[in-house]
């Protein structure tokens, strides 16, 4: 069935994501194989729909009685998978970014994770309510101390957005002022003097870093608040609460997670964002105010095209929306390019430009054309991965007409692990995006198929649906 083969594609698509994340932050062959496995299994989902109107999975069909799930095949795999990424990397950041008791709590935090997925696997509903509480409490916390544990990562990233984000708040143009280098001249790949992203994340980042000085509390929000719009819009659509659960512990269990924030890793912001988009999906597909959310993306993030022209494309938003989005977004751009030119022109050099012509080859990518590099010779650049997610995305797109929502959100995951696969870089936080992708996807292939059910409230801790 359609709506089968969407969920278990994407399910299986996000746990190799993170599979692979847990088994190197860089290029090894258990990595690599983990994310072209994933891919496999995410086109194989899409190749098997064959444009009929998406039905429920048979965790849709349980019972409506507040009772546990029979121990179907799928559901099992479902629960030794989440619990095999709980057990993945339980240690934690590296030893050497001085965090020791922090990876003992990481580690103590990952074996009662696996215990709670064994008491919401057999339990009734109350018992599943709190082992589904007491993993969120568990990892919420671990990444609200994750500052403190590592007040000062050896990454680029961190530093980079630190200073920037400083020079914003002194009035400064983060663009054109350099940062130090936290490497001092012993980078592997090279000093970055500029902030080289999007301006949106600076944006984002201020009230953080003004308020407790360090941007990376703001992560700490955004991953809250892309794990409770991600389970208010499961309720929106009726998924069947069970359902919701497997979902946010698809997005929480990831073992990398942690280190998004430990790094400083922007993306997610990103995954808040997204999370908003189908909300306000669930709520009133094509409205301005998700199309508005889409269009803000590639601020975030400069690969993020083909969800927006896939969603333009299949989603097809009605005009009105189109006119408003359209009209905003001239409202805004044309007054600041008549007050804020030089600064526009030097966030769009940086932040844009940048990244299409000067972003270097990482031999240490996760991706193919890095795995390939020592036979082939080939270099890849940004045109490259760019050209794949267009190829991955139009295939996509053509096999899930007619899927949806969820289809939407899969072909955008085949699309972007076709691009980093073929990308100079592509790391953990890449990968971390697209699997929570996937679990948006695994989410919206249990959408219930009448109005009604799709009608009931959005809460974060539901009861059976």
């Amino acid at each position: 069935m359609p709506g089968v083969s969407l969920a278990a594609g994407a399910f299986g698509g996000a746990f190799l994501v993170a599979l692979g994340m847990a088994a190197s932050l860089t290029l090894t062959p258990w990595a690599l194989a983990s994310m072209v496995v994933a891919f496999a299994v995410a086109a194989r989902a899409a190749a098997s729909w064959r444009g009929a109107v998406a039905t429920t999975s048979p965790m849709a069909r349980e019972a409506q009685d507040g009772g546990p799930l029979q121990p179907p095949l799928d559901a099992r795999l479902c629960y030794g998978a989440l619990a095999l990424l709980a057990l993945a990397d339980p240690a934690g950041p590296p030893a050497d970014e001085g965090a020791g008791a922090y990876r003992v709590a990481v580690a103590a935090g990952s074996l009662v994770c696996a215990a709670m997925l064994w008491l919401h696997a057999r339990g009734d509903r109350r018992a599943r309510r709190a082992a589904l509480l007491a993993v969120l409490l568990i990892k919420g916390l671990l990444v609200v101390v994750a500052p403190l544990a590592v007040p000062r990562p050896p990454i680029d990233v961190w530093q980079l957005h630190q200073y920037a984000t400083s020079y914003l708040l002194h009035g400064q143009n983060p663009y054109t002022t350099i940062v130090p280098d936290i490497h001092q001249g012993h980078a592997a790949y090279g000093y970055q003097a500029y902030y080289p992203y999007p301006p949106l994340n600076l944006l984002l980042s201020l009230p953080a870093r003004a308020l407790l000085g360090d941007y990376r509390y703001g992560l700490v929000a955004a991953l809250v608040g892309a794990v409770a719009l991600l389970r208010a819009a499961g309720r929106r659509l009726g998924v069947p609460s069970r359902a919701v659960d497997l979902a946010t512990f698809l997005v929480v269990l990831d073992p990398r997670l942690e280190r998004l924030v430990v790094h400083g890793w922007t993306e997610p912001y990103l995954m808040l964002a997204l999370a908003a988009v189908v909300y306000l999906e669930a709520r009133r597909p094509g409205s301005p105010a998700s199309l508005t959310g889409l269009v803000a993306m590639p601020l975030l993030k400069q690969y993020f095209a083909a969800p927006l022209v896939l969603y333009l494309w299949r989603l097809r938003p009605p005009r009105r929306s189109l006119l408003l989005v359209g009209g905003l977004g001239i409202l805004l751009v044309v007054p600041a390019g008549l007050l804020w030119a030089p600064q526009l022109r030097t966030a769009l050099e940086q932040g844009f430009v940048y990244f299409l012509q000067r972003t270097q080859f990482r031999p240490d990518s996760v991706s193919l054309v890095a795995a390939l590099h020592p036979l082939t010779g080939y270099t890849p650049t940004p045109l490259t991965a760019i050209a794949a997610q267009g190829v991955c995305g139009l295939l996509a797109g053509l096999a899930l007409r007619g899927a949806g929502l969820g289809g939407w959100l899969l072909a955008s995951a085949i699309a972007l692990l076709g691009s980093f696969l073929f990308a100079p870089q592509a790391f953990v936080n890449y990968y971390a995006f697209v699997a929570f992708v996937l679990a948006l996807a695994f989410l919206c292939a249990h959408r219930a198929p009448t109005p009604a059910a799709a009608a009931r409230p959005a809460v974060l801790l539901a009861d059976e649906a």
